[in-house]
This record gives structure tokens, sequence and C-alpha cells, in this order.
């Protein structure tokens, strides 16, 4: 036993088979061990990091001549110290009927004495197979020491366990996203985890916004600008916080000739997309002549927020003012934090004006949800407020629903990939990536019925995070919510889809339509390889303004429909042989025994 005083640590040394056990029944919190192990025993533990020592190969070997029978799946036997491995291996991703022999010794022997053809084994340098007359033949998995962690203590200890892997990670060990199965606890822990990143768990923040929301009320115009400075160090004031046309011509000599181009592009698919979403006014005639009727009226001003700070979001700007503008609303205000130069970033000015925004101010944050649901002297009260935000931006809007309609609470970003052995690695890698990168709270999750793929998807992603820019905060998001799971069966793999229910969903697999069949909880579903979540979200036409935090089972995406009020009417024709009383008489249920109405006055 090893004990380190400073980090309150306690250190044993366990044969390699027995530590998934201690660490399964809690006699010990974390455990390293060889992959292996961890699949051979089959415990209940989270596998957290790959450490990137201690590797190898899981391999197929026996003499040059065995191969044939592997390539037509020959009956034969195999001989193998992991006997789970070796069956997993042959029966459910090679199809093949084997006779799985059980050993403990030195295995080489088997086909040279005839007691198998083949052996399965852990390959290194491959000195010992050529000394006995053997080769590998084919590659099981690939293999390397992992830590894990006992279910229980990655709940009770949740922070310490994720700070330590965070410190490993940083001394050049481990891999950046973790593996592990998927069963009933990792999918409890996994649904808890994303919980955490809800509005709803923001409770220490919540006095500030209601302060904030309080000023900006009491003393508007005043209070925005007081904001302002405090929080994004610009000094404005009643002439410089709206935009000014010459600002926004001025945007368009900076912002480049390709980047306008995409974002006209962009604007069109997103046009025509929304276009056919449009609803209209109708009317219902009954034999009796009554009419009834929806009267669809489009909102009368529109409050648009568009993020900015850690980046700049010309997509958002496009997504939520197209379907307000295709709905036909009369007033569309956009706001949107400024830099300290009291400047707002050129390509979201250029987009806003492709869009058909009405007017842009210079504000961000909870005060500008603030003075858009009460109005200032600056900035006119609007009727909803669209579009996403910091945490301090979801609360202020969860805060004035009632004031003014709200499209959604929104919450980090999160992305949920379903695959099989089909899917291209590296392209599964790039599209968790996409999300990931976007803050240290944005949610990347692979579920897959292929553990070769588990691993592979790891490696491309270890070695994108290396290469990207924003690689910092793709690595924190990782190590909060980035998960690798691996499922039994497809359909457990779409039941926890359908439980997690991701903001954007997508689907990776033979038969990617028949699996799309069966989600019933997604923001939005990206279909097949080449279907990349950026290229959906950003240029395709359908809206990005979607669900977040599992309300997808709810909520929809941002759409037309969201910019429509609706007004019911009714048209009740005098009859020839009544009048209203006697009308009323027939169809009034509030009567007394006595024939008199109990309600008065009478509504009808």
């Amino acid at each position: 036993m090893f004990v380190n005083e400073e980090l309150k640590l306690k250190f044993f040394l366990a044969k390699g088979p027995d530590v998934p056990t201690y660490v399964e029944y809690g006699a010990a919190d974390i455990g390293v061990v060889g992959k292996d192990t961890i699949v051979e025993e089959g415990r209940n533990v989270h596998e957290v990091l790959d450490l990137g020592f201690g590797s190898c190969r899981m391999c197929v070997c026996g003499p040059q001549d065995a191969k044939e029978l592997l390539e037509h799946r020959e009956v034969i036997r195999v001989a193998t110290k992991y006997p789970k491995i070796a069956k997993d291996y042959f029966y459910n991703k090679k199809h093949q009927t084997v006779e799985i022999i059980k050993m403990n010794g030195s295995i080489e022997l088997a086909p040279i004495v005839g007691l198998s053809e083949v052996i399965v084994d852990i390959v290194e340098t491959g000195s010992t197979l050529k000394e006995n007359g053997l080769t590998v033949l084919e590659e099981v998995c690939p293999l390397s020491a992992r830590m894990i962690v006992n279910p229980v203590s990655m709940r009770m200890e949740n922070d310490r366990i994720r700070d330590l892997i965070g410190r490993i990670r940083i001394f050049g060990g481990g891999n950046s996203m973790r593996i592990e199965r998927l069963d009933e606890t990792t999918r409890k822990n996994l649904l808890e985890d994303l919980l955490k990143r809800s509005p709803n768990s923001y409770g220490t923040y919540e006095a500030s916004v209601r302060e904030i929301l309080d000023e900006v009320k009491n003393r508007r115009d005043e209070a925005v600008f007081a904001y302002t400075e405090k929080f994004d160090g610009a000094a404005l004031n009643a002439d410089n916080i709206q935009v000014t046309e010459e600002e926004i011509q001025k945007a368009y000599s900076q912002v480049d000739s390709s980047l306008l181009n995409v974002i006209r592009k962009s604007l069109k698919n997103i046009e025509s997309y929304h276009a056919k979403q449009m609803q209209y006014s109708w009317f219902d005639s009954k034999p009796d002549g009554t009419i009834l009727g929806q009267k669809v009226t489009p909102l009368q001003r529109v409050g648009v927020y568009v993020p900015g700070g850690k980046a700049v979001y010309p997509s958002s700007v496009l997504m939520n003012i197209v379907p307000a503008k295709v709905a036909g609303v009369d007033e569309i205000i956009m706001v949107t934090p400024p830099g300290k130069d009291g400047k707002v970033n050129p390509a979201t000015l250029v987009a806003a004006k492709e869009a058909g925004v009405d007017a842009v101010y210079k504000v961000g944050g909870a005060q500008a949800i603030a003075a858009l649901a009460y109005g200032t002297e600056s900035i006119p009260k609007v009727d909803k407020i669209v579009g996403p935000g910091n945490i301090y931006v979801a609360l202020a809007k969860k805060a004035v629903y009632g004031h003014v309609s709200i499209d959604s609470i929104a919450g980090p970003s999160e992305i949920l990939v379903l695959a099989d052995e089909t899917a291209n690695p590296r392209y599964v890698a790039a599209d968790l990536l996409s999300q990931a990168e976007h803050d240290e709270l944005a949610s990347a999750i692979l579920v897959t019925t292929s553990e070769e793929l588990a691993e592979e998807v790891s490696r491309e992603v270890d070695g994108f995070v290396k290469e990207l820019s924003r690689g910092e905060i793709i690595q924190k998001s990782l190590d909060n919510y980035g998960h690798i799971l691996i499922a039994e069966t497809l359909d457990d793999a779409i039941d926890a889809a359908n439980e997690i229910a991701s903001e954007h969903l997508e689907i990776v697999t033979k038969d990617a339509f028949t699996v799309m069949t069966k989600i019933r909880n997604a923001g939005a579903i990206f279909i097949g390889e080449y279907s990349s979540e950026p290229l959906g979200d950003y240029f395709a036409g359908p809206n990005h303004v979607l669900p977040t935090n599992g309300t997808a089972k709810f909520f929809s995406p941002l759409s037309v429909d969201d910019f429509f009020e609706k007004i019911q009417h009714y048209f009740l024709l005098k009859r020839s042989t009544g009048s209203r009383t006697s009308g009323h008489r027939a169809v009034c249920k509030s009567r007394t025994a006595h024939g008199t109405c109990k309600l008065h006055p009478c509504p009808l």
C-alpha cells in the first residue's frame, strides 16, 4: 500500500485480472488495467481514459495456410486465454462458427501440435510468433492501458476524479474521450450529467440576472449603458447604441467576397425551406350556416438576440431573422454585444442586412433581453424574443417570459452520433468536434455497436484536438461531457438516442433510413456520412435553432410558425325560427331547473 498524503490518495498493486473486480465492488475507486482484461472480465466499471501506454494488439494468429480457413469461414478450433474476446470476434463480427479452447499457458504451441488451427492472443512485436512459425492473420482490436472507475465513485467523487483525469492528460497521458459500455448505470449517469448543463440548474446566477432585469426595467437606457460598459467595456449612449447605415456599408467593405457569397447562398436555401412552412387563415362553413375559422396574423415586432464573444455567428443571424421575415413580421430588431471599440463584427452586420433586419442595437447579455422585454428610451419593446445566448441570456429569457413570448431557453450545444461498423471514424470524429468546439459545456456523444469504431474515433479525436485552434475548449468539453458508448445491439443504441433526445443526431449506419424511422426524439436528424452536421446546420436550409437538454421530447426547431399569432373566430347565423335568446336556450348548458341561465351576464 502506498499513500500520497498531499493528494489524499492510496495506491495498491494487484494482478491484472483482479483489478476490475476490486473496482466493481468498490474496494478501489480507480484502477489501471489493460483493455484486454476489461473486455474479458466484463465487469460493471466505467472506462474513462486511454492512458496511451502498453500499446499492443489482440490478433488471430496461426500458420500462413490457416488464412484460407478464415477467409472461407470454415469451422475451426481456436485456442486462447481470452475466450470471451475470441467468441465475440468470431460469432458477432465475422459470423464464423468456431470451437473455443480455453488455455492458460503458451498457446503458441496449440497450432504446432494440432490442438487448434489458430490462436487468439496479444501481439506486441511478433517475435514469439516468428520463433514458432506463426504469423498475424487478422487483427481483433488495439489494446493499451486504461483507467477504470467504480460507477458509484464516479457519481460521488465526480469533480475529484475528473480533476485527476485532467491532470494525467496534461502530463501527456490518455486520450480525449472516454469509452464506456452502454448499460442502465452509464445511461442514468450520462443523463444526470447532461442535465447539469440545463439553465434550470444555474440557480447561482438567477439573483444577478434578476438584478439586471429590474435595473433595466426601472432605469431603462441608463442601466443598459452602464451594464454594457461594465461587461463589454464599450461606452454607449443614445447617439451610438443603434448601428447606422454608414456602419453597415463599412461592414460590407470589410467582409471577404467569398464569405458574402456563402451568406447569400445560405440565405436563399433558408428562405426556400421556410417558405414551405407558411400558414394561412382559414374558414370552415357548416350546413346550418355556422362559420368557424382561424385567423393567422404575423407578430408586429420581434427581437432577435445574436451572441458575440468567443466566436462570430452570422448563421444565427440568418436562422432567426429569415423565418420571421418569411412569416411577415412587421418589424425585426436585432441585439448583439459590441466589442470594446463599440463596434459589431462586420460579418454579423452584413448577415443582418442581407436577411432584412430593420434595426440593430449594440447591446448583449441579460440587459439586452431586459431592454427588448420592457422597452427603453432607445430600444422599443417587442412581442417575442428569439435567439440563443449564454447562461445570463438564457435565464433572462426565462425570467421575462410572460411579459413577452420567447422561442425556448437554449442550453449548450450537443451532438449524438449513432453509428455502426460501416461508419468512417474520421468523419465521425470531425462531426463530434464540430459541436465540442462551441464551448466548455458542449456535449459530444458517440453511441455505437462497434468497439473497433469506438477505438478508431477516439484516436481520430486525439489527433484533431492537437491540431485545432480551439483545442483547449474542445478538451474541456470532452472531459466534462464527451462520451463514447458501446451498445450491445443497434436497438439498444436507438433507445439511448431517444432517451438522450439530442439537439443534433447523426445516423451513420448500414441502413440509416430504417434507423431514422425509429427515432422519436431529436432536434434535427442528419442521415448518412455525407450529411455532416455543420453543412446541414448552417447551409442546407433547415433551422439550426433547436431544442437542447432533452427538450426535443416536446419542443420543435424554430420555424415560421413561431412568428404567428392565431385567433379563433366564430360566426353564427340568426335563425328565422327563433331569436338569439331561444337559440341560447337550445345550446346553453348553464340553465337551472327553471330554465334560467346561472351565468350573469350570460356569455351568449
